[in-house]
């Protein structure tokens, strides 16, 4: 998504997005309001999410989960994905699921909160 100063889409197109989602005046300063940085940036941070799916499974250690929720706050906080920052903050602190179902739920929420920050940014 390319916006201008004005907070709309490169057509103009006003586009309202939560900022819990997605803190688009935290981002822009952060960016020093290049849009061609915003364009990497979030470039960068789409792939991460990614990898993050591919890293999160029922499958994962206690450490790696850890360890990946960590990485995962700390890229959030800094592109102003606050909800995504939310969860990983607190599946880090609470540490691994010990139970499947729970695991499960807290991916759900996750992936859920990752295709709502996708949107906010496409």
């Amino acid at each position: 998504m390319v916006w201008n100063s004005n907070q709309k889409l490169s057509s103009d197109q006003p586009k309202i997005v939560d900022p819990s989602i997605f803190d688009r005046t935290h981002f822009e300063h952060q960016t020093f309001f290049d849009v061609n940085l915003q364009i990497e940036i979030l470039a960068l941070f789409h792939q991460q999410l990614n990898e993050v799916r591919s890293a999160l499974t029922p499958d994962a250690t206690p450490t790696s989960w850890r360890f990946v929720c960590h990485t995962l706050k700390g890229a959030a906080s800094a592109v102003g994905a606050n909800e995504i920052a939310g969860l990983a903050g607190t599946y880090e602190v609470q540490g691994m699921p010990s139970a499947a179902p729970d695991v499960v739920l807290q991916l759900a929420a996750l992936h859920l909160a990752f295709a709502r920050f996708q949107r906010a940014t496409d």
